[in-house]
């Protein structure tokens, strides 16, 4: 059993322990959210085509069916980097409330 005065145990609970302990449920809220939204993996994967879509290039050279596939390519990562955008948005918005 302490012999501490039980006055300093109440000044060391309120003034230590408690803000410790808020401070570590805040952080493990925020780092909830960031999970949830994927954040991190949305920023290292920002440029991908979305859902993966990607058109694969034929054989042999045909500038018509090369330029198709390059634009399909470009349209397909400019929609990646739409779409991740807003879910970015959205969880640090849900972050910032």
């Amino acid at each position: 059993m302490h012999k501490e005065n039980i006055i300093f145990q109440r000044i060391s609970w309120h003034f230590y322990e408690v803000p410790r302990e808020i401070l570590i449920i805040w952080r493990h809220f925020l780092l909830f959210n960031l999970n949830y939204f994927s954040i991190p993996l949305l920023l290292k994967t920002f440029f991908s085509p979305w859902r993966r879509y990607r058109e694969s290039y034929s054989r042999g050279f045909d500038i018509g069916r090369f330029l198709e596939t390059f634009f399909a390519n470009l349209i397909y990562c400019t929609l990646g980097a739409i779409m991740r955008s807003f879910l970015i948005i959205i969880g640090l918005f849900s972050e910032a409330l």
